[in-house]
């Protein structure tokens, strides 16, 4: 007992020199003081905090669970999203900061660093803060003179879906003069209308007309695996992407070349995809089929033809393609005739290509949107078999919102629920995980498949949607015909 109460005056003259009397909210610089005092006594954490709290003092929480800061962040990053002068931005940053600092002044912390206030709402899954340094740049570059604006450069700048107030902004135009360039369209583009934008401004993109070798800048970057030899990437979607939510279309055996490619389902899929300006896809491999029979030089000579062919069709959705991967009939066309025309395509577009399952994140509004695709081998007949393809590579894999594969040719999902924490949340998450096989772009009719009388499979382009609230979903472009 004697060592108990000499602990317990240790602590708490440790503390009266600290904090003072009790009772009294022990900030975490103090604690530390606090504990350092003591070093010498060899006094134990765990004694430590027992007797402060026998003593009347309480520890304060860390300011990331203080449920007024919470408040303030979460109330000050979705304001942020309706402001456009980056004055306003700037001055709502310093009061966010002072608002924090000022509900935390009670507890003695001191406020935390702008870093941490941001990181603090991406934990509470919020959208990201803008990035008012580029605007400043704009506009410090505006002020200068500077060659009158081309209607190229502004195409070029509509290709991934603008409204006519972002054009304005963009190359300091009056709303009635960009208005007016809209009106009169532009020489080698087709203007189309597209959805509204997160604004609720009507967009338009400007689409190559066809027999145009133009291919439009890339509205996204990525970024490559760091360690040699992993499937890897990240693409990114810029923070100025206002659009309600993004499709990935995942296009898998569409086996050009072959008797039975649908051309007329195949076209209608790459129209939609350039017109519409939040659609995005990749190629899940049997994209150009192999040539059978023949001689050597001939066979060379028809693989190269089917490689030019494919290129000029996927010109106007060439910057629109996230990534590819080769799939049974390029790896089979590399390894008989020395030459992958998908992999031969996607150096000449700058696409990031595959030669195994990928592993793909998707960054947007301070989200992570993460695929893992596979082209497979397998060809089971029953559609229970088939979904049960991507069984064993769900059990490997981490919480993945898209497990995708393709080969099978027969559109069908599955949607998996994973149970997941939230350390920042204390919470239990069910989380959904779609397990999706892709159709293909081959008809029914007049196919070995009719032949043998094995059921027609279902042809629907399956697409995946993104939210800029982190939400995902996953639906059809259209219902498929044989």
């Amino acid at each position: 007992m004697a060592e108990q109460k000499n602990i317990g005056e240790l602590v708490l003259a440790a503390a009266v020199a600290v904090c003072g009397q009790p009772p009294k909210t022990i900030a975490p610089d103090d604690y530390r003081k606090i504990l350092a005092s003591l070093k010498k006594s060899r006094i134990k954490r765990e004694r430590v905090n027992y007797h402060l709290r026998v003593s009347g003092y309480k520890r304060t929480e860390p300011y990331s669970r203080n449920k007024k800061v919470q408040a303030i962040v979460a109330a000050g990053f979705k304001a942020v999203q309706k402001l456009e002068n980056p004055a306003e931005i700037d001055a709502l940053k310093a009061k966010l900061t002072a608002d924090v600092a000022e509900a935390l002044k009670d507890s003695g912390q001191k406020p935390p660093e702008w870093n941490s206030l941001c990181k603090l709402a991406r934990l509470m899954e919020l959208p990201g803060w803008p990035n008012i340094r580029s605007a400043l740049k704009d506009a410090a570059a505006a002020s200068k003179p500077s060659e009158p604006v081309t209607d190229e450069q502004i195409a070029d700048f509509m290709t991934r879906g603008r409204s006519a107030s972002e054009v304005a902004r963009k190359f300091m135009l009056t709303p009635e003069e960009a208005a007016a360039k809209l009106a009169k369209g532009f020489e080698k583009y087709d203007l189309v209308p597209g959805p509204k934008n997160l604004r609720e401004e009507q967009t338009y993109v400007a689409v190559p007309k066809v027999g145009s070798n133009k291919v439009p800048s890339r509205a996204w970057s990525h970024l490559r695996e760091s360690k040699e030899g992993q499937p890897y990437i990240v693409v990114k979607i810029p923070n100025d992407f206002d659009h309600k939510k993004i499709r990935v279309l995942p296009l898998d055996g569409i086996r050009y070349g072959h008797p039975s490619h649908d051309a007329v389902r195949f076209k209608s899929t790459v129209s939609y995809i350039a017109r519409d300006p939040n659609s995005f896809c990749f190629l899940n491999g049997d994209v150009i089929d192999e040539v059978k029979g023949g001689k050597r030089e001939e066979k060379d000579a028809v693989l190269i033809e089917r490689s030019v062919e494919f290129e000029r069709l996927l010109r106007p959705i060439a910057h629109k393609i996230l990534w590819a991967q080769q799939g049974c009939l390029e790896a089979r066309s590399f390894k008989q005739q020395g030459f992958d025309p998908l992999q031969h395509i996607c150096e000449k577009y700058g696409i990031p290509y595959f030669t195994e399952p990928v592993y793909a994140d998707v960054v947007w509004k301070s989200n992570i949107f993460t695929f893992w695709a596979m082209h497979g081998q397998s060809a089971p007949q029953v559609k229970g078999a088939k979904i049960n393809t991507l069984i064993r590579p769900s059990r490997v894999l981490g919480f993945t919102q898209f497990i995708i594969r393709g080969h099978i040719g027969d559109a069908m999902w599955n949607r998996a629920i994973k149970i997941c924490r939230n350390p920042m949340k204390r919470t239990i998450d069910a989380k959904e995980e779609f397990h999706i096989i892709l159709g293909n772009f081959v008809k029914f009719f007049g196919t070995e498949a009719a032949r043998k009388g094995i059921a027609p499979s279902s042809k629907e382009v399956i697409a995946l949607y993104l939210y800029p609230n982190g939400d995902h979903h996953l639906k059809t472009r259209d219902g498929g015909k044989s």
